[in-house]
């Protein structure tokens, strides 16, 4: 017995640290449905995807302005031709004549140089040839790009990029030369415009890329690339700023150089630029930015033409996956004002080529935002409810959409979307772990746009179920080396148990322990195999349909199979009892689990229970004839043992097996005919008193 009241010490003990570690797992672990997701700020709603729309301080809106793609202009040229890997870096002069002229730059697979084509409406273009060649006198350059071209009464001029080969740190250089021309076909050399900068600035290894204005003051404006490889990396390019009262130059950097210089780590212009292209008198600079992965086409705006910001959504222009010819990178922008037409440079991955795109001032019909996808952290969140905050002005709209799965990227497995025109309950989507939601923007003027300036969805992250052991609990007694195991669940979330895991063991450790392994089911017991000894610990988690485990919940049973030994001792079988109430007596013993109870039982009667410590029982109310009384033994297991007696009652005083065993009639008898010799002989003496009186009557 001191070594139950030891398990039963450790096993309480066990259990109530079992309950504390579950409290405090389900309180790290238990959420509210105060759990939100908010999206509100300029970084929540960059890491969403947008089209035609700009994300400020304010939140999301149609984008002020947005292009609509023309097509493809210049193609390749055919195989061996100068052109024939790729057309880029095209700049368009409106000639006076109402014609079209275009300088781009063409590639062999080997050398740079700078062709001419023509068109009457700026869509359709002829192909002329090479304007400024490679190899060519005076200057014989081992390569030739980017050119911008002004016209005024003298001809034409212009300011493009010279590369010559073995000089400079990095084994070639590009500087910014000066061009005049009388027809825009034939072309004389000039002088150097623009040199690289001092050792160790910026620009000090490259000049390039020159996009050149003259202002109303007279003044030229050259916007120029420059790089310094000096660093870590060759493609930190800045936009940079230099100016000359002459055509011809030379050409004076602005101090405060560079004007644009490379994003921060992840953007989309992190690694700065390459070519820009300046819209005068509007003050707005599109610029290729390179992210070292890809390249994309943002807009930079000014009042002044020096101090340049980039607002809204950037960058304005990406690659387009439904147009080969521009799915892998766009850049290389030639702004063509008057018409707000934009020629860009798309490339495949291998070749590059030169489209077309409108830009329009104002907002867009639609728009449309798809959100990152979120990750609740847990299998099977509720999803509670969507709200945004913002503005619909008269003529606009804004309806949500939200989807939900179980894949980091949406596929196949997740729901549909569904759409909300006012915040709304989302109870109705699946339960996952992940959700993303997207925003249709819309208006009837290109003056007003809708603005989302917040989203927030509730939830719900699923809770884990919880176990509690029906038995056997608390050390209990089993009469079988193969007991059933029982438990019932409650689950928070009103889940159903999926799978379970059982484990035995002879201490708490449950090292080598007998397990069920983990069993898809929804039953709530599980049979043992057959167990040795006496003492055992069990344990048991459950799983909910989404993966959440409870904490392990631990008890423990003992076995005893071994029935108690018991004998009856008082009344002998066959005894014969004169009162209608006994005492039947026993003895009882039990080594393992102990004594319990005892049942008697009268004629197969109800069973009357005694306490397992007696050894007698009182038998009342029996009545005159043969009774069977029966004793069980029951230990604390379950196992019993019995025996049973037959007695005969009389309690008639008048039978010879009664209380007084026929005396009372033999007394009787006696009495009765001694009552009758008594009047017999009264009678006669009487009789004969009679007599002699009359006799002495007669004889005086």
């Amino acid at each position: 017995m001191a070594d139950d009241a030891r398990l039963n010490r450790r096993v309480r003990a066990l259990c109530i640290g079992v309950a504390l570690a579950t409290v405090a797992i389900a309180s790290l672990g238990s959420t509210s449905k105060a759990d939100t997701w908010i999206q509100s700020t300029e970084a929540d709603f960059s890491s969403g995807a947008m089209d035609q729309l700009m994300v400020s301080s304010s939140g999301l809106s149609l984008a002020a302005s947005y292009g609509r793609e023309i097509g493809l202009v210049i193609d390749l040229g055919p195989s061996g031709s100068v052109d024939s890997k790729r057309a880029y870096l095209p700049f368009v002069l409106g000639d006076s004549d109402g014609s079209f002229k275009m300088w781009y730059t063409g590639y062999d697979g080997s050398r740079n140089r700078l062709l001419y084509a023509t068109s009457t409406d700026g869509v359709n273009w002829t192909k002329q040839g090479v304007a400024i060649d490679i190899g060519q006198p005076p200057l014989y350059f081992d390569g030739v790009a980017g050119g911008t071209v002004l016209k005024d009464g003298t001809g034409y001029h212009m300011w493009f990029t010279g590369t010559f080969w073995g000089i400079g740190p990095a084994g070639f250089t590009d500087r910014i030369y000066y061009a005049t021309s009388t027809d825009a076909t034939h072309w004389s050399t000039g002088n150097m415009s623009l040199d690289v900068g001092p050792v160790g600035t910026w620009d000090s290894w490259y000049v390039l890329f020159p996009s050149v204005i003259q202002d109303a003051t007279g003044v030229y404006r050259m916007y120029y690339t420059g790089g310094n490889c000096a660093g870590l990396d060759c493609h930190g390019f800045g936009i940079g700023l230099a100016t000359s009262m002459d055509p011809a130059g030379p050409f004076n950097r602005w101090g405060p150089n560079p004007l644009l210089d490379r994003g921060v780590l992840g953007t989309w212009n992190a690694n700065g630029y390459y070519g820009s292209s300046v819209a005068y008198p509007e003050w707005k600079m599109y610029v290729q930015g390179n992210n070292g992965t890809n390249q994309t086409i943002g807009v930079a705006s000014s009042t002044d033409g020096y101090a340049w910001t980039f607002e809204g959504t950037q960058p304005v222009w990406r690659p387009n996956p439904k147009e080969p010819w521009e799915s892998s990178w766009v850049g290389t922008p030639a702004r063509f004002g008057s018409k707000n037409w934009l020629y860009y440079s798309g490339s495949d991955g291998n070749n590059s080529r030169i489209g077309l795109a409108l830009v329009i001032d104002g907002y867009p019909p639609t728009g449309n935002y798809t959100s990152r996808v979120f990750d609740s952290g847990t299998n099977g969140t509720s999803w509670n409810r969507i709200s945004w905050e913002g503005t619909t002005p008269s003529g606009t709209s804004l309806v949500v959409s939200v989807r939900a799965g179980d894949s980091s990227s949406p596929d196949g497995t997740w729901s549909s979307w569904t759409s909300y025109a006012a915040p709304s309950s989302v109870e109705s989507m699946p339960r996952t772990r992940f959700i993303q939601y997207r925003a249709a923007f819309a208006t009837a003027s290109n003056t007003a746009t809708p603005e989302i300036r917040s989203v927030t969805i509730t939830y719900e992250r699923n809770r884990a179920p919880n176990t509690q052991l029906v038995g056997p609990v608390e050390t209990a007694w089993v009469n079988t080396t193969t007991p059933v195991l029982r438990w019932s669940v409650s689950d928070p979330d009103a889940d159903v148990q999926q799978a379970f895991e059982v484990q035995l063991g002879t201490d708490t450790s449950f090292a080598n322990a007998l397990d069920s392994g983990v069993r898809i089911s929804a039953n709530h017991s599980w049979q043992t195999p057959s167990l040795l000894g006496s003492g055992w610990y069990w344990q048991v988690r459950v799983e909910d349909p989404y993966g959440a485990w409870s904490a392990w919940t631990i008890s423990s049973f003992r076995i005893d199979i071994n029935p108690p030994a018991f004998a009856l001792t008082s009344p002998a079988s066959g005894s014969r009892i004169t009162t209608n109430n006994m005492e039947i007596g026993w003895v009882s013993t039990d080594s393992e689990s102990g004594m319990d109870h005892f049942e008697v039982v009268v004629d197969n009667g109800l069973p009357v229970f005694v306490e397992g410590s007696s050894r007698v029982a009182p038998v009342t109310g029996l009545t005159d004839g043969v009774h069977e009384i029966k004793v069980t033994a029951i230990d604390r297991a379950g196992n019993h043992a019995s025996g049973s007696v037959s007695v005969s009652v009389d309690t008639n005083l008048f039978t010879l097996s009664g209380p007084t065993h026929g005396y009372l009639v033999y007394g009787l008898v006696a009495g009765g005919a001694f009552l009758v010799g008594l009047a017999f002989y009264l009678r006669r003496k009487k009789t004969t008193a009679e007599r002699r009186g009359s006799n002495k009557g007669e004889h005086p």
